[in-house]
């Protein structure tokens, strides 16, 4: 018997049949299946919503009994699962993979912000499209990808839009206007050292600011601004394009402003940066913030240390 009919459960279940089990079963009560690896391409404009869509009925393997209903409870004494119909099944051996409930009001103001004009999370089905269409009207300002820590499922998920939406925008020309941000509270990008050297050569080529050992706390949906923590305790908030706070901040020039705007290299001089590398401390004050949010793509921003 197995609960869940996504992918874990129909991929388990037709494997159980090929090894020659008998009586396998599957409960879910969904007619249709989402194939969920594929909401990372919807999200990074490679695939259409419609093609992560299956008939639950076209994807249970044959010899396996379907049983259309929700679990709603297991009696490990009498080893049945109780059906939300009001009937129950019996089993010999039991899988239970009915696939993870999204907590987003454990960062407070997530829930609001991926419902929100300018947030989306490709995780939900819903809103994995309108990922790409955000992203693909991107044209300035700045992008914030990030994973949390903990128990999720495809933590890695998150990066594959970034990477797919970067090709774009420097198809498009306008890379070099937007910062994107990746967020990673791991030390290193993915936790695989060949897969590392690889992503870290992409995250170079992009110009990725990636920022390790940190995580999304909070979010302001109305200000569209995003607080990141380090592993320190240190915290960031990155706005619409940077940091309204009267805090101290360390801004890099990191890209060059020949062949932009005449008011971005006047405002890179007013900050005091003349070269890429260079580095000055400003406090957060009103003018400070104005002018990185007309920079935001030539600097990168951080609190003093």
């Amino acid at each position: 018997m197995i609960i869940g009919g996504g992918n874990a459960g129909v991929s388990l279940a037709a494997r159980l049949e090929r090894y020659g089990v008998r009586d396998v079963a599957v409960i879910e009560p969904k007619d249709h299946h989402l194939y969920q690896p594929l909401f990372s391409h919807i999200a990074g404009g490679r695939a259409q919503a419609q093609e992560a869509v299956r008939s639950q009925e076209s994807v249970m393997p044959q010899g396996v009994t379907w049983i259309r209903d929700g679990a709603v409870g297991v009696d490990t004494d009498t080893n049945t699962v109780s059906l939300a119909s009001g009937s129950s099944v019996s089993y010999g051996q039991l899988v239970v993979c009915p696939g993870l409930q999204y907590d987003w009001d454990e960062v407070p103001g997530l829930a609001e912000a991926v419902h929100s004009l300018h947030g989306a999370s490709h995780y939900e089905f819903e809103l994995a499209p309108k990922a790409w269409t955000l992203l693909s009207g991107l044209t300035s300002g700045t992008a914030v990808f990030t994973m949390p820590a903990g128990p999720i499922k495809c933590g890695g998920a998150s990066q594959k839009p970034m990477y797919l939406a970067c090709d774009y925008w420097r198809e498009q020309g306008v890379l070099d206007q937007i910062r994107v941000v990746m967020v990673q509270p791991y030390p290193t990008v993915f936790g695989v050292p060949e897969i590392d050297r690889e992503l870290d050569r992409k995250i170079a080529e992009y110009g990725i600011e990636l920022r390790t050992n940190s995580e999304l706390v909070s979010v302001d949906p109305a200000g569209r601004n995003a607080v990141i923590r380090d592993i320190e305790g240190r915290c960031l908030v990155m706005a619409k394009n940077l940091v309204p706070s009267d805090v101290q901040l360390e801004i890099t020039q990191i890209k060059s402003a020949i062949g932009g705007k005449q008011n971005q290299r006047d405002t890179l001089r007013s900050l005091g940066l003349k070269r890429i590398g260079q580095t000055v401390v400003r406090t957060a004050d009103a003018v400070t913030v104005g002018m990185l949010n007309t920079v935001p793509h030539l600097v990168k921003v951080e609190e003093a240390k």
